[in-house]
């Protein structure tokens, strides 16, 4: 005989039971697709910032970060150097990056672009990047970079470019 619960035989509960815990697992995946979905998303974006930004500040290429796992871990010279700065200019967005392009002109930097208030060039093996955000009235927010091989000229040609872009403003 078997036995009940609330009237209902035994064999009966399992599969209620069953078909219930169906339905949660059902209900739960659905509410996570979109938590998964989202945080897909998320990462896609960090990723797509990332390449955004080394391709615009810095111009390297998509085949960069392909190539630097192959060309960097083989080596065994030091990682290279990133030198900044940062400072709040009295001059215009449009302005500043004017002199951003006169600057890296007068120091010999080689295929120096514009883009916009992106201001970038090549001196030897090091590379800088400009870029002046306009603030509120007449100043603009300067960030400076310049990337290369060794610490020394690195250093050197980011302090210059800011002394020069920071002259009598």
């Amino acid at each position: 005989m078997q036995a009940r619960q609330n009237g209902v035989p035994d064999d009966e509960m399992i599969a209620m039971s069953e078909s219930v815990a169906f339905a949660k697992v059902v209900v739960a995946d659905a509410l996570l697709v979109p938590v998964n979905r989202m945080v897909w998303n998320r990462n896609e974006a960090v990723k797509d910032f990332k390449e955004k930004w080394f391709t615009k500040c810095l111009g390297f290429r998509k085949w960069f970060a392909a190539d630097q796992e192959s060309l960097l871990p083989q080596s065994n010279k030091s990682p290279p150097q990133l030198w900044s700065h940062h400072k709040v200019l009295n001059l215009n967005a449009k302005t500043c990056s004017d002199r951003g392009v006169t600057t890296l002109k007068s120091l010999n930097f080689t295929a120096v672009v514009r883009s916009g208030t992106y201001v970038y060039g090549n001196s030897g093996s090091n590379r800088a990047a400009v870029k002046c955000v306009g603030q509120k009235g007449e100043s603009s927010f300067l960030y400076l970079s310049v990337a290369g091989p060794e610490k020394e000229p690195v250093e050197n040609l980011r302090n210059v470019i800011a002394r020069l872009m920071s002259r009598s403003e």
